[in-house]
C-alpha cells in the first residue's frame, strides 16, 4: 500500500524535483566583468579603467578571474606590485570598478574571465 506524504499529498517516497543551483561565482563575475568592458568602451579621451577587488581588508588589482560554483580563484597584483592567486567564496569579495584621470599611454588592459575548468586547460600565465 502506498502511503501519502502529509505535506504534499504525494507518495511517501517520491522527492519534487529540485532545479539546479545557479552558480553564484559566475553569475557575479559575468556581471562585474560585463560592466567593466560595457564602461570600457564608454573612457572619454584621457581616462582611466581599473577593476580591483577587496578581500580581508586588501585591495588588489584584478588581472584574471575564475569561477568554481560559489568560489572565486582571482590572480591580482597587490598595491607593492606582487602578485597572489586568491581562492575565496563569492560572499568575502567585493568588486570596484574605477574610472579616473590616465596617468600613462598605455591603453586599459583587458581582465580576462575564464571558468576555472577551462583556465586550467590553459597554459597559465607568468607572474
Amino acid at each position: 500500500m502506498n502511503e501519502l506524504n502529509p505535506l504534499e499529498n504525494k507518495p511517501a517516497g517520491l522527492r519534487p524535483i529540485t532545479p539546479k543551483p545557479k552558480h553564484r561565482g559566475h553569475e557575479m563575475v559575468s556581471e562585474t566583468v560585463g560592466e567593466y568592458d560595457r564602461l570600457r568602451g564608454q573612457l572619454k579621451e584621457g581616462e582611466s579603467i581599473n577593476l580591483v577587488c577587496l578581500v580581508g581588508g586588501s585591495s588588489f588589482d584584478v588581472f584574471m578571474v575564475g569561477t568554481h560554483d560559489d568560489f572565486l580563484e582571482i590572480r591580482a597584483k597587490d598595491e607593492m606590485g606582487d602578485w597572489h592567486v586568491i581562492m575565496t567564496p563569492v560572499e568575502q569579495v567585493s568588486f570596484d570598478i574605477i574610472i579616473s584621470k590616465k596617468i600613462s599611454a598605455e591603453p586599459p588592459r583587458e581582465t580576462r574571465f575564464n571558468p576555472i575548468e577551462e583556465a586550467r586547460k590553459k597554459v597559465s600565465p607568468k607572474f
